[in-house]
């Protein structure tokens, strides 16, 4: 009888070229993986190119030009260290985070709340967007006299500001989030009797996370507008009682110096959302 040409030990076919299948999958990701890594260390080499370059000339308009208009960069940074060692300083950023920190809790929390109340309902979602698209379009400027007669000259009235600023965005997108899951998809649930609680947790939720992440992220920008538009229109305190004080003394250095410290809140809360995105969408 013909004995099997086939050793043993000798795999199947199929299995060695699975192995071989994965093998190539891991190269690939390896690759991918490399070339993520230069990519983003190209970007960081350019970022960084185009910061010194703004910085450059902005010291050159400032030694060349009008010192009163434009003061050079090295010292509006050397006067942005003083302020930062002062307890004058810290005294205001305590009024301005505070207030921001709040605002930017109400309008979260609530944006995300009215997001997910109302867009599970299509004809109602689009009842309620004309109103949040009304308080996205609107100039604060009308807004400041109902404000400061509905909440005074107090602290309600800057987080009140925030809220307005940057609620609209959390809930718009918050809606738009909910509106991109696919009916199928919760036609489906619908149709195999999956509880309402539990579609809401495992369908709405997850589903709605790209977009109430995007609508963070926006909203922060807002808010940080809102918090100056707060402070240096509707009632001059904390770090905009600064700024204008500045401004009247005519001291463009310190005007530069803290418009610089309102730059970087807003630059560090956006970084922090876009990190805590990306983690949160890691599964996409």
């Amino acid at each position: 009888m013909r004995s099997s040409s086939r050793s043993p030990s000798t795999p199947p076919i199929d299995d060695r070229r699975d192995a071989g299948t994965q093998r190539a999958l891991e190269d690939r990701a390896v690759v991918g993986r490399k070339a993520g890594r230069r990519l983003s260390y190209r970007s960081w080499v350019v970022r960084s190119a185009s910061v010194v370059v703004f910085l450059l000339v902005w010291e050159a308009v400032g030694r060349l030009g009008d010192a009163r208009r434009v003061p050079p960069a090295s010292e509006v940074f050397v006067r942005l260290v003083v302020e930062l060692i002062t307890p004058e300083f810290w005294a205001a950023a305590w009024t301005t985070l505070s207030a921001l920190a709040i605002g930017l809790a109400i309008s979260i929390v609530g944006g995300i709340a009215f997001g997910m109340a109302f867009g599970v309902r299509r004809n109602v979602a689009e009842v309620s967007r004309l109103y949040i698209g009304f308080l996205i379009a609107v100039p604060i400027a009308p807004l400041i006299p109902l404000l400061v007669a509905v909440f005074g000259l107090g602290p309600a009235v800057r987080v009140a500001a925030i809220v307005i600023f940057s609620f609209p965005m959390v809930a718009e997108y918050t809606i738009a989030g909910i509106h991109a899951i696919s009916p199928s998809v919760l036609d489906m649930a619908r149709s195999f009797r999956v509880p309402p609680v539990r579609r809401f947790l495992r369908l709405l939720i997850p589903g709605a996370v790209p977009g109430i992440m995007t609508g963070i992220r926006l909203g922060v920008g807002r808010a940080v507008i809102g918090m100056v538009v707060a402070e240096l229109i509707i009632v001059s305190t904390g770090i905009g009682a600064l700024l204008k004080r500045y401004q009247a003394t005519f001291d463009p250095v310190g005007v530069f110096a803290l418009v610089i410290v309102f730059l970087a809140v807003g630059l560090l809360l956006v970084q922090l959302v876009s990190f805590a995105e990306r983690r949160f969408l890691v599964w996409r």
